[in-house]
């Protein structure tokens, strides 16, 4: 977790720091901000006590005008209805828990939700905002599950949503790779590279320093009542 400061701007908390994550903290410092704590979180702990962690630490550091920004997750594309099975019931877990920490303290704050248009739209054309999703797979499936349990929470969170497509950065070998990620590192060690897919298999990649900088704009500036963004 990081509290991400600013003087006479909104505090921003970001939960998971993989690829996205570590990116919209730098962002965030470009805009400048201060990291001004960080505090691991051990998600092999039971999930009464992640929960009570992290609701601690909105507690510690909250103010009128708090973001949190919620880029955990370790389930992929490939995840199985098992692993996302768990992901979907800590993520119920810890939002029901935070809506009742809310409507005791008579607290509110803006909920910041990474989702994703190919586990959404899997094998569709032209995604647009009136297209509705339907998930082919597992991951897919948890991903409308996070998004429609966040948009159902009370008006103690202001629910936003973010349907990233396929993003790319830096190679980090401490976090799973995507394809960009593994074609530049097989080249590199000149390895072969096989692709498996079709023509409809194809998608758009976005490299991840465009994404931070987009979510940074929208977390500080945003002030229109549009909900999800693609």
């Amino acid at each position: 977790m990081y509290l991400l400061k600013k003087k006479n701007e909104k505090s921003v908390i970001l939960i998971g720091s993989g690829l996205i994550g570590l990116s919209i903290v730098r962002e965030f410092i470009k805009t400048g901000y201060g990291a001004n704590d960080k505090k691991k979180i051990d998600w092999s702990k039971p999930n009464d006590e992640i929960t009570e962690n992290i609701i601690s630490y909105i507690n510690d550091h909250y103010t009128q005008n708090l973001t949190v920004i919620w880029s955990a997750g370790k389930c992929g594309f490939n995840s199985s209805d098992i692993e996302t099975a768990v992901e979907k019931k800590y993520f119920t877990h810890f939002i029901n828990s935070l809506g009742t920490y809310l409507d005791t303290e008579n607290k509110k704050l803006s909920f910041y939700l990474m989702s994703s248009i190919g586990g959404l739209f899997e094998g569709g054309i032209r995604i647009d905002d009136k297209m509705k999703p339907v998930p082919l797979r597992a991951y897919g499936r948890l991903k409308l599950y996070q998004e429609n349990r966040l948009l159902m929470c009370n008006e103690k969170i202001e629910p936003y949503i973010f349907r990233l497509s396929s993003v790319y950065g830096n190679i980090n070998h401490n976090n799973r790779m995507g394809l960009i990620q593994v074609l530049i590192n097989n080249g590199v060690n000149n390895s072969l590279t096989k692709i498996y897919g079709s023509v409809d298999t194809l998608r758009d990649y976005t490299y991840v320093g465009d994404i931070s900088r987009f979510i940074c704009n929208i977390t500080i500036n945003y002030d229109e009542n549009i909900r999800v963004f693609h």
